[in-house]
């Protein structure tokens, strides 16, 4: 662990004037101030609380960050999660940002005053420029990149993308649509309309892409869509959630998927045998990434080197609808 004693030795000073920098007290020149901030940017050393709180080896509590308890992408992860801490001997403190950035940077200020080990945040909010506040602590991403010191988890969204497009492409023979959220900066989930308008482009076929965004309205939002796609057979949906919901819309309209139209989606969700039809989709495999997760975190908690890009292997269900 980097200590004061350490970035004064790095910066050729004293630790009284390390002490001054970081509490922004008496006088330090402008030239010595910079050799220090230097030394702590180098060494990674980390002051604040929440580091403090990290660094104790008795910590048993791991925080966890969701966007949302709603979204079942993260309720089948939070479940695996949950699973593989508990079985390291951990316990977790769940924290839901309801797709907030201050409310997800609030929780982390939050968890200074815990005594945790580390924090997995699924799908963080947070800009790029914030996430560099914590680069040196022990915190893993899931589905996001944030910087290249803290590591990101998941599957390979575009080549899974691709791959789910081909299928799709091979039964629809008219144009086709990609439907979802709009995703923020640096998410993975931006591969998903990029692979599929990549193999659209690939083939010359006309597509669309019609994203939304947690402020509409499920039910207006797909009424959107369904105005808009009178000339499409071929869906691509960015969550089964989604897919499911426009299955049952199109059904209230005489329609019938797998025959009138085709639909793949992306999550392979347990809840999913719970309909009267097989999704094909990309299976996204939640205890492999639960477990790939939780290792990583282990990891950054005991100093040792980590990957900062992550890939699971994913695989692809076929079912009734394409």
């Amino acid at each position: 662990m980097v200590s004061m004693k350490d970035v004064a030795k790095r910066a050729n000073v004293g630790i009284a004037t390390v002490s001054r920098v970081l509490n922004d007290s008496g006088f330090v020149s402008k030239e010595t101030r910079e050799l220090v901030l230097k030394a702590i940017d180098d060494l990674g050393y980390v002051p604040n609380e929440l580091a403090r709180n990290f660094q104790k080896k008795q910590a048993n509590m791991v925080g966890l960050i969701i966007p949302s308890t709603i979204q079942s992408f993260t309720g089948e992860l939070t479940y695996h999660i949950e699973k593989e801490l508990y079985n390291l001997g951990y316990h977790v403190l769940l924290c839901i940002s309801n797709h907030d950035r201050m409310k997800e940077l609030e929780h982390l200020e939050k968890l200074k005053s815990h005594q945790i080990a580390g924090v997995i945040i699924t799908a963080p909010f947070m800009n790029v420029s914030e996430s560099y506040e914590y680069k040196h602590l022990p915190i893993i991403s899931i589905d996001r990149f944030l910087n290249q010191s803290i590591p990101c988890v998941h599957v390979d969204n575009f080549e899974a993308s691709c791959r789910i497009t081909e299928k799709l492409l091979e039964k629809s023979k008219k144009h086709v649509a990609y439907v979802g959220l709009g995703a923020s900066e640096n998410s993975i989930v931006q591969d998903r309309p990029r692979g599929f308008q990549e193999i659209c482009n690939k083939h010359g076929r006309v597509h669309h892409i019609i994203e939304t965004q947690y402020e509409e309205p499920l039910d207006t939002y797909l009424e959107r869509v369904c105005s808009m796609t009178q000339d499409c057979d071929g869906y691509f949906f960015g969550c089964d959630y989604y897919a499911h919901k426009y299955i049952s819309l199109m059904t209230t309209k005489g329609k019938t998927v797998g025959q009138d139209f085709y639909l793949v989606s992306f999550d392979g969700l347990s809840t999913n045998k719970d309909y009267p039809y097989a999704l094909t989709c990309v299976q996204q495999p939640y205890e492999a990434l639960s477990k790939a997760a939780v290792q990583t975190l282990m990891k950054r908690i005991n100093q040792t080197d980590t990957e900062a890009d992550v890939v699971v292997p994913y695989s692809i269900a076929k079912g009734d609808t394409c």
